[in-house]
Parts: structure tokens; sequence; C-alpha cells
């Protein structure tokens, strides 16, 4: 009778330089929150609430505000 087959061990799977992916897809997610944030002031997006909560608050709270 043959014997059961054994579990593969695991171990995380490295790359060389994902250090540096994970800092630039950093760098354009920040780039990108800014640059739409930016927007948004620029064109005067609709306001409600006043002045202080806009409509775009509750998208970035988690992320800049």
């Amino acid at each position: 009778m043959p014997s059961p087959p054994t579990k593969p061990t695991r171990s995380p799977v490295t790359k060389a330089g994902a250090g540096t992916a994970v800092g630039w897809m950093s760098v354009a997610a920040v780039i990108t929150i800014l640059v739409t944030r930016g927007y948004l002031l620029a064109t005067g997006y609709p306001q409600v609430g006043g002045e202080i909560f806009h409509i775009h608050t509750p998208c970035g709270v988690g992320c800049c505000s």
C-alpha cells in the first residue's frame, strides 16, 4: 500500500527589489490622492454641509483627512 502524500512546506515568496516596488507604489498612491484632492479643490467641487465637510470627504477620510 502506498504511503499518503505529504503536505508540501510553504515559505514566503520573495523577490529581489520588492521593497523598491512597494516604495514606488506608495509614492504613486500619495501623488494620486494629492492630485485628486487638488483638482476637486480647484474646480470647486460641490460642497455638502458647508466649508468643512465636502462630498469627497468620506472617500479620503482614511487616507488624508
